[in-house]
């Protein structure tokens, strides 16, 4: 038997309640056969994705639909013009960057990136210091991926070794496709997110890769997998 829709949305709510980054008295958790959504509304972006995060990373959970708003305490708004130049100054000193291009825009609080960079990594780190600015309310990543190289032959058993490195691989089972333009196709299924995860970012990590497709789906978990064992203390 897997673990019922009532038992994941009680693991949710302990996981979003042990992050002491996210204040969930406003956040209301709803299960349906796996599929958490997420409403109410939190005081910044890293908290929104955050809250969405903590959700995925409960084990049997299938998807998560964040509908959380963000609502901006008086003393975190900034103006348009305000973000737009404290976002560039972050992005220009920081040193993961290095000479990419990053374009800021920004509209009703919400940034918007464009520009290109040659791995998946610098996109992730500019949207993360982007979504960390006071007085954003949302980011969207437009950042073009523009490889230096193209993908190397044998690029799927390299994929695969990254995977064993950082995880154990009992239970996953994944498969793999590279075309010749980049893009990796993965399609199976994993125990839990975070070995799911892995498998993606080891994918992205890859030289020449523009595009990871994921149909990766995650095992039901079992009854019983959320509750503590002897010995073992919450708190």
């Amino acid at each position: 038997m897997v673990a019922s829709d009532d038992e994941l949305r009680a693991a949710v709510d302990e996981e979003l309640a042990w992050d002491p980054r996210v204040d969930d008295t406003r956040v209301t958790v709803t299960v349906r056969h796996g599929v958490v959504t997420l409403r109410g509304a939190v005081g910044s972006y890293p908290q929104k994705r955050a809250a969405g995060a903590d959700a995925g990373r409960v084990l049997g959970i299938a998807r998560v639909d964040d509908a959380l708003e963000v609502e901006l305490p008086e003393t975190s708004r900034r103006t348009d013009a305000e973000l737009r130049r404290t976002v560039e100054a972050t992005l220009a000193t920081n040193c993961e960057l290095g000479a990419s291009t990053v374009e800021v825009h920004a509209e009703d609080g919400w940034i918007t990136l464009t520009g290109r960079v040659p791995w998946h990594c610098q996109r992730v780190v500019a949207d993360r210091l982007a979504a960390g600015t006071v007085g954003v309310y949302g980011v969207t990543n437009d950042i073009e991926l523009v490889p230096v190289t193209s993908p190397p032959q044998g690029l799927r058993t390299t994929i695969l070794q990254a995977v064993s490195r950082t995880t154990h691989t009992s239970g996953v089972e994944v498969s793999i496709g590279v075309s010749s333009d980049g893009v990796v196709m993965l399609h199976g299924v994993t125990p839990s997110a975070r070995e799911r995860d892995c498998v993606v970012d080891a994918a992205w990590r890859a030289p020449g890769v523009v595009q990871v497709v994921s149909d990766i789906r995650l095992a039901a978990a079992p009854v019983g997998a959320h509750r503590l064992q002897p010995g073992w203390r919450h708190g």
